[in-house]
């Protein structure tokens, strides 16, 4: 028989948490004027990538882009496997340090920050890295 019982819960103690308290900036989705890559960082092929995945992957990756034009976060959103007629298959997951290797160089970026209302702010972007070409 399944037991559906809710197990008891300790009480809480009131605590920061990880919430905004005001200090933050504010992250702008849609800036009148979005960011624009400076310098690209393209990810090094780290040893081991067997040959049939070498110049066909391509990662798209999620930029959090402060102020100053920083990346602050990278993310991966997609992974593409090109096969030789250009089609791509979408991949969960790829191995032999692939993603870490093109997160480590995404974090190296430098945008022309995003601007709204005339000052910088901090926004997001994605972007296809070259992890393709290099990969």
């Amino acid at each position: 028989e399944l037991d559906l019982q809710t197990p008891e819960m300790p009480e809480l103690e009131f605590g920061t948490g990880t919430a905004m308290d005001g200090d933050e900036a504010s992250i702008v989705s849609n800036p009148q004027i979005p960011p624009t890559v400076v310098r690209i960082v393209e990810a090094s092929s780290p040893d081991g990538v067997p040959p049939e995945l070498k110049g066909n992957i391509e990662m798209i990756v999620n930029f959090l882009v402060d102020k100053q034009g920083r990346v602050e976060e990278a993310s991966i959103v997609e992974i593409r496997r090109y096969d030789g007629s250009g089609e791509y298959e979408v991949l969960e997951f790829i191995e032999y340090g692939l993603m870490d290797a093109v997160l480590r160089a995404a974090l190296q970026w430098r945008f022309r920050p995003a601007r709204q209302g005339g000052e910088p702010v901090q926004t997001d972007r994605s972007s296809t890295t070259p992890a393709r070409r290099s990969a």
